[in-house]
């Protein structure tokens, strides 16, 4: 019970860097972009863990999530498609087990992804990202490592889709 809990929490930081805060991450990416216009995006991201089913896909929650904190208006997967969007964000993201320590497991996971320009069908930006995260369990940490590749990506990406796609359009 609590006892692996502090464990985890106690050893998790000799394991992983400590994450910087993603409300100051996005407030900058926020600051980064100004008022520069945003394009419409949809976003579809599907991963896999290496033998296990994987369930709701962690980078596409993030990255849409991301989107939405920085201002972008962002169509659903499910129900809305990829023609309503001014920018196509696809990619893969796949995790597998990597290593144990006691009750800890290590899961290394990645995630590509690239943006279009859906007039034009030019990539605006590419983007991969590396990431290991330890957990209790071998999905939380999958999807954890996914969450934060994400995260890290977006950082990167948004504000080159954003020059990318204003500079294709002269402003009026």
């Amino acid at each position: 019970g609590k006892g692996i809990a502090a464990t985890v929490r106690k050893e998790a930081e000799k394991l992983v860097a400590k994450p910087v805060q993603k409300e100051d991450l996005i407030g900058a990416l926020v600051k980064q972009l100004g008022d520069a216009k945003r394009p419409v995006v949809f976003v579809k991201v599907p991963e896999r863990h290496i033998g296990q089913a994987t369930v709701d896909p962690a980078a596409q929650i993030e990255l849409i999530s991301c989107c939405k904190e920085a201002g972008f208006e962002v169509i659903d997967p499910e129900s809305g498609t990829a023609r309503q969007a001014d920018v196509v964000i696809t990619g893969e993201g796949f995790s597998e087990f990597a290593t144990r320590h006691g009750n800890l497991i290590s899961v290394k996971a990645r995630l590509e992804i690239r943006a279009v320009d859906h007039a034009t069908d030019k990539v605006l930006a590419a983007d991969r990202q590396v990431r290991v995260m330890v957990d209790l369990t071998e999905q939380i940490a999958s999807k954890s490592a996914l969450q934060q590749a994400a995260l890290d990506i977006a950082l990167r990406l948004l504000p080159r889709i954003v020059a990318e796609w204003n500079k294709a359009r002269p402003q009026k």
